[in-house]
């Protein structure tokens, strides 16, 4: 599986948290989270991991952040 991690959302210093998109259509998301909060600093876990079946890719084949943003931005 696939994991793109994003600041998000964005604030006035910066940015209010993390979001991870997951290239996966079945994740025990809680699981994952309780996984990632006993490893990690509380700011550093996401706040929502969102599952999506291929996540985007750009003309040179990486992750397209742009695009995830954009996702991000229109359910503002």
């Amino acid at each position: 599986d696939a994991v793109v991690a994003l600041g998000w959302p964005p604030t006035e210093s910066g940015v209010g948290g993390v979001l991870c998109f997951v290239g996966a259509e079945d994740l025990d998301v809680v699981a994952v989270r309780r996984d990632i909060a006993g490893r990690l600093p509380d700011y550093m876990v996401p706040r929502q991991l969102r599952l999506m079946p291929e996540l985007p890719l750009n003309v040179n084949g990486k992750f397209d952040r742009p695009q995830l943003r954009r996702i991000l931005e229109a359910e503002r």
